[in-house]
């Protein structure tokens, strides 16, 4: 599976506050990537930075994470990470 993201603000964040504390909203999102996909057995995960704040993910699994279940993970992520911000 592949899924893009798009971090909101980080570019305003590192105008306003500076790259650190850009970086560390990108460390949080990070943070929250590997609780709701961790790596296993069974799934692996890479997460890349295309520049600014468009990142991606690649979820490599034999099959035990469903089309609905990756939704439904990527859903609660996204829910967290904006009461986060």
């Amino acid at each position: 599976y592949y899924i893009e993201y798009d971090v909101a603000k980080v570019n305003a964040i590192n105008a306003e506050f500076g790259r650190r504390a850009g970086d560390e909203v990108l460390r949080k999102f990070n943070q929250l990537r590997d609780k709701y996909f961790p790596n296993t057995a069974d799934t692996h995960v890479i997460l890349m930075r295309h520049g600014g704040d468009e990142m991606s993910s690649v979820v490599a699994t034999t099959g035990k994470l469903s089309p609905q279940e990756l939704a439904e993970r990527n859903a609660k992520m996204l829910t967290e990470f904006g009461k986060w911000q």
